[in-house]
């Protein structure tokens, strides 16, 4: 059986103060589930967007009613408006967890529930040394760009920025000049893709050129051989490589994603980060009014 051990990625918050306990959700050693200890497991659902109703799961806690309907984030910026959220669907939720945004809330809850291991650096040795200062750094603007090929597992399809590549690329040099402020003297481009050979493209097109504002961009990518994690490749590697790129994703300050994809959204979400998606290189709405469109 494959075993996937989480904390060589990810730990509980160390910064939270009495909440850290709260929050610890490693899983001591020997613990066994057992429903007459109120403790549950659920199934993995395969096909998510088939097999799970999109607002109301029909995962249950014996005896128990849910306190509040709780927004479906992972398909919130997905192209079909049915996956929508919408301002009226939550009007109660303020009174079950005071002070809950929806807007905020997932990145209130995942902000507080983890951060990277020290231990990651043992899949991107450069995580730590060189790859998060740079995105942290105050004087940046650092822009996440996510390009799903579908075109995973490692395969080196491409030795030239394919259409897709290119027009995120674009979309994320609109990004620079809307977001970028005089106090910023560099950008930062967080390259991830399941696609290696672009990724190594896009190093070579644009990392240490200058932006039209005149300021130097500079293309920072993982090591990630951009596996799925299932299938052949379902191995603790591929697991901590696409964490590790979906973490830092949410590291920057405004996000540029392939539209068709949860991975990049949900990686903004993590951190409430702006969402430009390629199409029309435009802003996504996270919730929506009824009767307008996206």
């Amino acid at each position: 059986d494959l075993k996937i051990d989480i904390s060589e990625v990810i730990v509980p918050h160390s910064d939270r103060g009495s909440a850290a306990t709260a929050n610890n959700w490693i899983i001591p050693a020997g613990f066994e589930c057992l429903e007459e200890n109120g403790c549950y497991t659920f199934p993995y659902f395969k096909n998510h967007m088939m097999s799970v109703p999109f607002l109301e799961t029909d995962i249950k806690f014996p005896g128990r009613k849910a306190l509040v309907r709780v927004p479906r984030y992972r398909y919130a910026y997905f192209i079909l408006s049915d996956k929508f959220l919408y301002d009226d669907m939550f009007l109660d939720i303020d009174e079950a967890l005071p002070g809950f945004k929806v807007d905020k809330g997932m990145a209130c809850a995942l902000r507080s529930l983890f951060q990277l291991s020290p231990k990651a650096s043992q899949f991107e040795p450069r995580l730590f040394s060189n790859i998060l200062p740079k995105l942290h750094d105050p004087e940046s603007l650092v822009i996440s760009i996510y390009i799903r090929t579908m075109k995973s597992d490692g395969n080196k399809e491409t030795n030239e920025i394919t259409p897709l590549g290119q027009k995120s690329l674009n979309c994320a040099i609109s990004v620079e000049n809307e977001f970028r402020s005089s106090s910023q003297k560099r950008i930062v481009w967080m390259v991830v893709s399941d696609s290696p050979a672009l990724k190594e493209q896009i190093v070579k097109a644009y990392n240490n050129t200058s932006a039209s504002s005149g300021v130097t961009r500079e293309v920072l990518v993982t090591g990630a051989e951009g596996n799925h994690t299932r299938g052949n490749h379902a191995n603790m590697k591929s697991f901590a490589e696409g964490l590790i790129d979906w973490y830092l994703i949410g590291e920057a300050d405004v996000a540029v994603s392939t539209q068709d994809s949860t991975f990049g959204t949900t990686a903004a979400l993590r951190s409430n980060l702006p969402v430009y998606e390629i199409r029309k290189c435009k802003q996504r709405v996270l919730i929506h009014k009824r009767g307008e469109k996206d």
